[in-house]
């Protein structure tokens, strides 16, 4: 679905003469952002390969970056997260790096590899922006629903209209079955453990 038509659902769902184009973009807007911050699928994951310098212990965060779900060097050695205080004393000694912590726009890795190298992140990204007719992202085609319920019951609080609740349900239910999906493929026929969280409102790394 396109954003303009996603636009023009909305509108038609809504069914109100006092909504505005600024305001129909402003709750799509917001659907968007609070949905990012909520779903946690396959969908929504990105990968980023950056090569790094010899000596060097910073690795930047793409700037889409919203949570991680792995990250590895080289061939596939994972990194264990840890405390930021863990690894910076790691990162002051050479070797092979086995631990990362955040560092506001960077992740610091220790051990420091004394020759050039990969690192690997496999991460939760922000959906691309909607800004012309025709563009659309990963969520636009595959759960516009879950867009239109935020947006809609966003406009029912802005209104104070009693549609609110059967929105603000919809919304979350869908929610919730896309995380269960998604945690179920992850789990299926494995003893792996779920790489994203269950609990909606944990707070963002």
């Amino acid at each position: 679905m396109t954003y303009q038509e996603l636009q023009n659902l909305f509108k038609q769902r809504l069914n109100r003469r006092d909504v505005t184009q600024t305001l129909v973009e402003g709750f799509i807007s917001h659907s968007i952002q609070r949905t990012q911050r909520l779903l946690r699928t396959p969908g929504s994951e990105n990968a980023a390969i950056i090569n790094m310098v010899a000596g060097s212990n910073q690795v930047p965060i793409p700037g889409d970056y919203l949570k991680m779900v792995n990250a590895f060097v080289g061939d596939g050695d994972p990194l264990v997260r840890t405390d930021l205080t863990t690894a910076m004393k790691a990162s002051r000694t050479p070797g092979t790096p086995r631990f990362y912590a955040r560092n506001r726009e960077k992740l610091v890795i220790g051990p420091t590899p004394s020759g050039p190298y990969q690192v690997t992140l496999i991460y939760h990204a922000n959906f691309s922006a909607l800004s012309a007719p025709t563009d659309t992202n990963w969520l636009t085609e595959i759960a516009p629903d879950i867009i239109l319920d935020g947006a809609l019951a966003k406009a029912c609080e802005h209104f104070s209209d009693p549609r609110l609740d059967r929105f603000e349900n919809s919304f979350v239910t869908a929610i919730v079955d896309l995380n269960t999906q998604a945690q179920d493929d992850e789990l299926a026929n494995s003893q792996v453990g779920n790489s994203f969280s269950m609990s909606f409102y944990e707070d963002l790394e």
